[in-house]
């Protein structure tokens, strides 16, 4: 069918088909976030996206979402805000006061600031990687992990509520509700910690910034705080500069500024409206075109991707597209768009039922209704009956009388174009090549042809629906053919050139055909199809934009194809945009856009995204590695056992465009082996690898190339077993020898253990009595001075006769003589209440036990030794050397008063026996130890303690003992 009826049928039933919806994907727990009522939305600089919401938060890398919350069994909670610092760490703050921080993959929690952050609201960046929180409590600042509360000098504030407070330069601007009911707008400087200004009887509804640092608010219309008045420290308002460009039906629930500083105005009942503040235009994404009811408010992403946030219902993304619906021009609705070409200079010309337009200007107000018009030579033609082709500067061209035995049925024309030369082109079941001069050169075609290549050297080639292509050559005006082919299957219906040899052919049937000119002849050497990802076999129009890419309007839709090395990457951009028309005309403009013309008469422009500057690269990294399902760190570890070889590795390339279509082929090599996928999964898992030496490389593609690719590289090693290492294998050679070698050896050694067992019993006595003498020495001994001087000290408390006293010294002399016998007997037992009721109570007890009032006056203090942990060792060394000290103070110092302190400090145990008696020499204590002081000494040492001798504030002598212990 000529393409001239399928116009008109796409004229007719345009105007039945239902508006497109907008090309939303929806995120709810379904997709994988962790909860749909979402509180805030955040990016971090890696691009990776944040929900915070009412039962935990998401991280979303546009390959798969990270869950903290109820989903994953981690605890639960409100998040309210997030900030990120210089060094990449990620803080989030729950509305119970708990701070969650992210660095890398990890997430760990901080409660030490809860009470402090309890029922927080926002969080504001004030440079200097300085943060101002925001509770219903308190103001507070925040640097390097320390919080300072701020003063806020209002007279009975109560609850703050300060929900719509918002940060200007070194001010906080809030309102809230004082004492008698009021509502009140503070402007508090918390650089100086005072409020400079305020206003009473108005409230801050919806407050918002724009791109610009202008202050927005809504009380009673639309208003707006004088920038320079607050620079100062005072309030002014006016009334908004865009307060007369919202519309009157549209409700406003909130309002907010994107990157470009349009205006965002949502209702929660239709959705939103975009306000451009530079040309005023309004444009809606209404809950009849696919928004989710409940609007709340929406996020642009760094690659100008908008995110609608419904309460309650999740998100939605509407890409950014690089398809853009054109409505208006010069400010005039286009309607139905008949066709559109392109001038000599590159301008565009619109044929639309509203009227005729070149670039952005409006010519006529009255279109053409014929598919073929054109703007060429300064002025706009149309056919006005098969033989005259008129200009609409009265230039006319009779046809008939041009062209040798023209008829009606030769007028079926095509695509026009224009040459190199400046001359037109027009196609169709006759070629007519029109001069500058209006010189017409014509060629009757066997069969109609959509449309000529103009190509080099004045060769002009025609692809036939006949399936015949011929080549001509224009010399001296005159259209001669020097090559013609008849291919079976062809069906051509628009074909390019795409480089010196190569043609690229829409078809019929058969999608894209490839056909080089080789060594004379034109040969079809390859093609794309629907199988390869085109929306449709049926091509309509072909246009390349560089020399790895090119558009393709089929019958359903517009595809880019991007030749990448070996690979071929189709993408359906049309279909992102719900839009699944038939696209009939592609036409380059200067600015690198392209203008696309449907049936169904829509106009859009294609823009490439890589042509739009974001200042964004995404950054892909290695997000986490499993082996034997357990993660592991890849900046940590590289070398695994031979045990540890399954292996999984998950790949980030947080980017938004697109972002199902993100590519990743991975590359495994290693041990003479080669692992191949590529795919739009982000994870590779291979399993059971045997021990070598790997290298992963991963090279991620980003859908038509709007990145360059990236390449991730890990290397790894999985160690063989034990057995089969050079070191175990030299080690069993050295067992063997050893082996020999101790056979050997113990035929000498077995002369010696006789010898050997005789010197340890010798020794083992030799220590024993060396023990039993330290023994004696401090138990039974000690105690039977004790009772000699008991004894002594009755003595002078009784009147004797002679008689008895003589008695009392025999028996006084026998006690001596006991005590010297006793020493020679082995006391190797502590005593009972040692091992019964613990150091302390034992001390204490024995010092009550030698205390004699009048005579020898014994303190006791014991300081913190409740946390003491002592084995049983310990505590005998430390009982008796005690008790030696005590029993030297009665028997040798002539003391009065001794006081005994044991206390606990840093893991150390300290003792200090002081007395008030007659002391000693200090060289006395190095060079002429009693065996007493000797055995203190070693029972220190064996401890691994230490001991001081000094003169006591008692006059007398002062032992310090040091001994490390352990607590409880």
């Amino acid at each position: 069918m000529p393409k001239t009826a399928c116009f008109f049928i796409g004229f007719f039933l345009s105007f039945y088909v239902k508006a497109q919806q907008l090309p939303l994907e929806t995120y709810t727990p379904e997709q994988g976030l962790v909860d749909a009522r979402i509180n805030k939305i955040f990016q971090d600089s890696k691009g990776r996206i944040y929900f915070l919401t009412r039962e935990g938060f998401s991280i979303f890398d546009g390959q798969r979402f990270d869950n903290y919350g109820a989903t994953d069994n981690r605890r639960t909670e409100i998040f309210t805000d997030i900030t990120e610092y210089k060094d990449g760490t990620v803080k989030l703050f729950s509305f119970d006061g708990n701070m969650y921080t992210v660095v890398n993959n990890r997430v760990t929690i901080d409660s030490s600031q809860k009470n402090n952050l309890l029922e927080l609201n926002k969080v504001f960046d004030i440079g200097n990687d300085e943060k101002l929180i925001i509770t219903n409590y308190y103001i507070i600042k925040e640097k390097n992990n320390r919080f300072e509360k701020l003063r806020l000098n209002i007279t009975n504030p109560g609850y703050l509520n300060l929900e719509n407070a918002i940060a200007f330069k070194q001010y906080l601007l809030f309102s809230v509700f004082v004492s008698s009911k009021l509502p009140k707008i503070y402007l508090y400087n918390f650089e100086t910690q005072q409020v400079t200004d305020s206003m009473i009887n108005k409230s801050i509804y919806r407050l918002a910034a724009d791109k610009e640092n202008n202050l927005y608010f809504y009380s009673e219309g639309w208003q707006q705080f004088n920038t320079a008045a607050l620079s100062s420290g005072k309030l002014q308002t006016t009334m908004a500069s865009f307060a007369q460009l919202v519309p009157k039906d549209f409700r406003i629930f909130n309002i907010q500024f994107d990157n470009d500083n349009n205006a965002w105005l949502t209702n929660s009942e239709k959705g939103y409206c975009k306000l451009n503040l530079l040309d005023s235009s309004l444009q809606y994404f209404a809950v009849t075109s696919g928004i989710l009811s409940n609007a709340n408010f929406i996020f642009e992403d760094i690659e100008k991707n908008y995110w609608f946030v419904s309460s309650g219902r999740g998100v939605q993304k509407l890409q950014r597209s690089p398809l853009v619906k054109i409505s208006t021009v010069d400010n005039t609705n286009l309607d139905f768009v008949l066709n559109i070409t392109r001038n000599e200079t590159g301008e565009s010309y619109i044929n639309s039922s509203a009227g005729l337009f070149l670039g952005n200007k409006k010519l006529s107000t009255a279109g053409i209704l014929d598919r073929i018009s054109f703007f060429w030579q300064d002025q706009y033609w149309k056919f006005t009956d098969y033989k005259t082709l008129a200009g609409s500067k009265g230039t006319v061209l009779q046809l008939d009388q041009l062209i040798p035995d023209y008829t009606a049925e030769d007028y079926q024309p095509s695509y026009p174009s224009i040459d190199n030369a400046g001359r037109l082109v027009i196609s169709g079941k006759t070629l007519l090549l029109i001069n500058k001069d209006y010189s017409v050169v014509v060629y009757k075609l066997p069969y109609f042809c959509d449309n000529i290549i103009a190509d080099t050297g004045n060769i002009y080639w025609c692809f036939l629906r006949s399936n015949y292509v011929i080549r001509l050559q224009l010399q001296n005006n005159t259209f001669t053919p020097t090559y013609s082919k008849f291919f079976t299957t062809l069906n051509p219906r628009y074909v390019i050139k795409w480089n010196s040899n190569t043609f690229i052919a829409g078809t019929r049937l058969y999608g894209l055909q490839i056909l080089q000119w080789l060594d004379g002849d034109l040969k079809i050497t390859g093609g794309l199809n629907k199988k390869n990802g085109l929306s449709n076999n049926f091509v309509n129009v072909l246009l390349k934009k560089n020399n790895y890419s090119l558009l393709a309007g089929t019958g359903t839709g517009l595809d880019r194809i991007t030749f990448a090395g070996k690979d071929t990457i189709i993408e359906n951009l049309s279909a992102r945009n719900s839009i699944f028309s038939s696209f009939n005309n592609l036409i380059a403009l200067n600015d690198s856009s392209v203008l696309c013309q449907t049936l169904d008469g829509q106009l859009l422009r294609y823009v490439p995204l890589d042509s739009i500057s974001i200042n964004f690269l995404p950054t892909a990294f290695i997000k986490k590695i499993i082996i034997n399902n357990s993660p592991i760190d890849p900046a940590a570890q590289n070398r695994f056992g031979y045990n540890n070889n399954n292996f999984e590795f998950n790949i980030s390339a947080p980017s938004f465009v697109d972002n199902r279509n993100t590519r990743f082929h991975f590359m495994l090599t290693g041990n003479h082996e080669h692992w191949e996928q590529n795919t739009t999964a982000a994870d590779f898992q291979i399993n059971n690898l045997l021990p070598g030496s790997y290298q992963l490389t991963v090279t991620v593609q980003f859908p038509g190339k709007v990145y360059p690719d990236q390449q991730l590289n890990y290397a790894f090693v999985i160690t063989p077993p034990f057995w089969k290492e050079w070191w175990f294998i030299l080690l069993a050679a050295l067992l063997a020898t050893a082996a020999i070698f101790s056979a050997i050896r113990r035929y000498y050694l077995r002369k010696l253990e006789k010898q050997k067992t005789v010197l340890e019993k010798e020794l083992a006595i030799e220590q024993e009595r060396t023990r039993m003498s330290r023994e004696l020495h401090d138990g039974l001994g000690s105690m039977l001075s004790g009772i000699k001087h008991s004894f002594a000290a009755m003595k002078n408390q009784l009147e004797l006769s002679d008689s008895d006293n003589l008695k009392f010294h025999s028996n006084i002399d026998k006690l001596n003589e006991s005590i010297k016998e006793l020493r020679n007997i082995s006391h190797s037992m502590a005593s009972d209440s040692l091992l019964k009721y613990g150091l302390e109570n034992s001390l204490s007890d024995y010092c009550r036990n030698i205390n004699e009032p009048g005579v020898l006056n014994i303190s006791f203090a014991a300081i913190d030794t409740g946390r003491i942990q002592l084995t049983e060792e310990q505590s005998f060394h430390i009982f008796r050397i005690v008790q030696e000290l005590l029993q030297n103070a009665i028997k040798h110092a002539d003391a009065k008063h001794a006081i005994l302190q044991i206390s606990y400090n840093a893991k150390r145990l300290y003792i200090t026996v002081e007395d008030d008696g007659k002391g000693f020499e200090m060289n006395d204590v190095k060079h002429k130890k009693g065996l007493g002081l000797k055995n203190v000494e070693t029972r220190v040492k064996i401890l691994k303690g230490r001991i001081d001798y000094q003169t006591s504030f008692l006059k007398g002598t002062s032992v310090l003992i040091e001994v490390p212990c352990t607590s409880k």
